[in-house]
């Protein structure tokens, strides 16, 4: 996509070329009401469709969480960015459940992932797809 084609919503310092510690924190600046939409693929292929992005949160060490899909206070998924070498990944959530059941209950449903915003640079994770 060229930049004449860039969605107006569209952050002018994001920049599909950074590795995804960079990108994810303009992400999350992306306004709900465009309708922007993250998909995630790993290094297997399998790629997932993770809605849109809300609250991003830095612990002390360095680790960021994005939270995507469903509503702001009632997300689905955590795309974690740790700050080690550690790879990306994507977990799923539950939150209908109290705290202690809600950390216990995450799943990591993709590792050494990838994270796009579609219509954007989805594209770029076609290279990874592998066929259902």
């Amino acid at each position: 996509m060229s930049e004449s084609d860039d969605p107006g919503w569209l952050p002018d310092e994001y920049d599909p070329d950074a590795d995804l510690r960079e990108r994810l924190p303009i992400m999350a600046e992306i306004d709900r009401l465009s309708g922007a939409e993250l998909h995630a693929a790993d290094d297997r292929g399998l790629t997932k469709i993770l809605g849109t992005p809300f609250d991003l949160e830095e612990n002390p060490t360095g680790t960021l969480t994005l939270h995507v899909g469903g509503s702001q206070y009632n997300w689905d998924y955590e795309i974690v960015v740790p700050s080690s070498d550690t790879p990306p990944f994507v977990r799923s959530v539950d939150m209908e459940q109290d705290i202690e059941d809600y950390e216990q209950a995450k799943k990591t449903e993709l590792e050494n992932v990838d994270v796009r915003i579609y219509t954007v640079d989805h594209d770029r994770l076609e290279e990874t797809e592998v066929a259902a």
